[in-house]
């Protein structure tokens, strides 16, 4: 998986248009990465990609969230669940790590077992969260459309000052 092409934010524009133009691209990336894993036995490694990309997005969102209101609030839940279930699988890898590092110890292969069986469960219901759940018909399309458009009565203007506390007068000597 190749690094995503930077967010480049116009600061000629508000928050809202800027939102409105970067976030749908970052939705399709999401959503394309998501479908390529799901396809077929994905490989841990892009698995871990994919976590981080997630949770990039993730966290973007939820700096844009008082933009969109309530109607983000059931997505961002949504990414928090995938996120959950990706860091779940990393979980298993560096377990598996840490008890492979260990050498032979006494039932470390047997722990290893029981650890790979959770780890192919949980890249199994990582696919079928994602094909039933996360990317169901019409699923990318929604999000598109949403983050497309950011509430109308959000600030559509650079953000306002707040006043200063007054500053005493000068002292007189």
């Amino acid at each position: 998986m190749k690094k995503p092409p930077g967010i480049v934010w116009d600061p000629g524009k508000s928050a809202q248009d800027n939102a409105a133009e970067i976030l749908p691209a970052m939705a399709r990336r999401l959503f394309g990465a998501g479908r390529r894993l799901a396809r077929g036995k994905p490989k841990l490694k892009r698995l871990h990609e994919f976590r981080l990309q997630v949770k990039q997005f993730r966290y973007t969102l939820e700096l844009f969230e008082p933009l969109y209101g309530a109607g983000l609030s059931g997505r961002l839940a949504k990414l928090r669940e995938l996120q959950q279930r990706l860091g779940r699988i990393n979980d298993c890898v560096a377990t598996r790590a840490l008890v492979g590092a260990a050498g032979d110890l006494a039932g470390a292969a047997r722990v290893l077992k029981h650890i790979e069986r959770a780890q192919r469960r949980r890249v199994a219901g990582f696919v079928r969260f994602w094909n039933k759940e996360f990317d169901g018909p019409g699923e990318e399309e929604a999000w598109v459309e949403c983050l497309r458009h950011p509430r109308a009565d959000s600030a559509r203007t650079r953000p306002r000052r707040t006043a200063s506390p007054a500053l005493p007068p000068p002292r007189r000597s």
